[in-house]
This record gives structure tokens, C-alpha cells and sequence, in this order.
């Protein structure tokens, strides 16, 4: 058995390690699953009036979480650090993901390469809004 080239090992680790660290730095926060399910409730009867056309900008200011559609917002208690930016998708998106079946007591929603993630599940198309 051969072993494993000490400097590709290296390479590994360190690409690990700065992969951690984007994560850790990303727009994210954590709400209590029992919240963000009534959020989500919540969304899904706005986007079944809103149609497929509409975005939603979902926001947080440290303390709020905000999902806003249409004029509609719907806001829930969340932890962590206030991002930077607000961050828009378009509805269709984040609706076909729903419902989400949220299995930890904490979960955690963020911003990753362009997408919208709430637990496990990630919407693509996230752009910035100024």
C-alpha cells in the first residue's frame, strides 16, 4: 500500500481549512425550527398568491429574520451576526423547496455561492440587493 504524498496531504488540509473559514464568515444566522416551520408556513400561503413572476428579499439585522414578498413580510426571531447586505430571489426559487422538512432544533439559513440555504435545502439565484 502506498502512502500519501505528504505535501498533497498538506495542500488538502490547508483547502479545508479556508473552505471552513468562507463558511464560518458567510451570511448566516440560526432560528429556533419551531419559528422558521410558522415562517415558512407563512411564505408559502404569500407565494401562492403572489405568482411565479415576483422575489422575495430575504434580510436580517442581527435580532430579524425577514423574507419580504410582494409588500408582505414575514419576520422571525434569529441569532447572529446582521449581514451586510440585503439578498434577493426570485420567488420561484425559494417555492420549490417548500415545504422543508427541518429535523434540528436550530437551523441554520445563510448565503453560499449564490444560493439561499434554510437547513439542507439551498435556492439558487441569490443576487445582491444595495
Amino acid at each position: 500500500m502506498q502512502s500519501a504524498n505528504p505535501a498533497a496531504v498538506a495542500a488538502a488540509r490547508a483547502k479545508l481549512r479556508q473552505l471552513e473559514a468562507d463558511r464560518a464568515a458567510r451570511p448566516h444566522c440560526t432560528v429556533s425550527r419551531s419559528l422558521l416551520a410558522m415562517a415558512l408556513r407563512s411564505l408559502a400561503g404569500i407565494f401562492e398568491q403572489g405568482g411565479s413572476g415576483n422575489s422575495v428579499v430575504v434580510a436580517f439585522d442581527g435580532r430579524l429574520l425577514s423574507f419580504d414578498c410582494n409588500g408582505l413580510k414575514t419576520v422571525v426571531a434569529a441569532a447572529g451576526t446582521a449581514w451586510p447586505v440585503h439578498y434577493k430571489l426570485e420567488i420561484s426559487a425559494i417555492a420549490n423547496a417548500l415545504p422543508i422538512r427541518l429535523k434540528l432544533p436550530e437551523v441554520e439559513v445563510g448565503i453560499w455561492k449564490s444560493m439561499l440555504e434554510i437547513d439542507r435545502v439551498r435556492c439558487p439565484g441569490v443576487r445582491e440587493v444595495k
